[in-house]
């Protein structure tokens, strides 16, 4: 799996009509939601660079799971984690991207959950956390938020 990000434009959900609201009420969303700024899981780095332009900065890390070669990327505002060329993680803590249904960060943490529904809800360390399951994956997108309001966005791909 791999997460991408890449300019990005705000649009209604893809979700046909009548299954958007079921969606919401699983806590669960459908592949084409898991975006920011335009990008998706699956992507390269080729892609991403093409989403942000080039890397502010690069590590080349050794994958905590696998013990294989990984990248860290860092553009402004975006933190991406390629394994095996594939976005695994994305961060965005920047409101310039959004995902394709509008969610930002800088917004109220209930106008996230009024456009995805209830989601899986943790608290951790002070931050609250809201998690959305693609439906049969095991990936995620995950709200971050402080004080009510969204922090970061991350798109996760759960391969442990």
């Amino acid at each position: 799996m791999v997460l991408t990000a890449s300019a990005c434009t705000v649009s209604r959900p893809s979700t046909p009509a009548g299954a958007a609201d079921a969606v919401r009420q699983s806590g669960r969303i459908v592949r084409t939601q898991l975006m920011v700024g335009g990008g998706s899981l699956g992507d390269n780095q080729v892609a991403i660079q093409r989403a942000f332009g080039e890397p502010l900065r690069t590590n080349e890390v050794v994958d905590g799971i696998t013990n294989e070669p990984a990248k860290e990327l860092f553009f402004n505002g975006v933190e991406v984690y390629l394994h095996k060329d594939e976005v695994y993680n994305l961060k965005c803590t920047t409101p310039v991207y959004t995902t394709p249904d509008g969610a930002r960060v800088g917004q109220r943490l209930e106008d996230v959950i009024s456009i995805y529904g209830p989601g899986e809800k943790m608290e951790d360390g002070g931050e609250t956390l809201v998690r959305y399951n693609v439906t049969g994956t095991d990936t995620y997108l995950l709200f971050h938020a402080r004080n009510d309001f969204v922090v970061m966005i991350e798109l996760w791909f759960d391969y442990t």
